[in-house]
This record gives structure tokens, C-alpha cells and sequence, in this order.
């Protein structure tokens, strides 16, 4: 396997960074050469937001 995988559709990174997955991997994996670059094929879900906050413990 090459140094990089290559997504099949936008779902597929989707669905990998809804598993939990960081995005400083999946930019690492996906070959984009900044976080904004990534970025704004994702989005971010009001769930993940609700996680994060009790995470933190607020």
C-alpha cells in the first residue's frame, strides 16, 4: 500500500471521522496538506458537539 489511502466518496472520510477517528489522522491518511483543506469536506454533527462539551464536564 502506498503512503496514502485514497477515499472512494466524501462518506467514506465522513464515516471514519464520525467513528472517532482525529482529523490530524485522517489528514495524514487522506493526504490533504493542511486541516483546513480537510476541513471543509466535514462537518461537524450536534452530537459530536454534545460529546465534547460533557467530555470537558460542563
Amino acid at each position: 500500500m502506498g503512503q496514502f489511502i485514497i477515499a472512494r466518496s466524501l462518506k467514506s472520510w465522513k464515516r471514519i471521522r464520525n467513528a472517532g477517528v482525529p482529523l490530524r489522522v485522517i489528514q495524514e491518511i487522506s493526504g490533504h496538506r493542511s486541516l483546513a483543506s480537510l476541513q471543509r469536506y466535514l462537518e461537524v454533527s450536534p452530537e459530536q458537539k454534545k460529546a465534547a462539551i460533557a467530555a470537558l464536564g460542563y
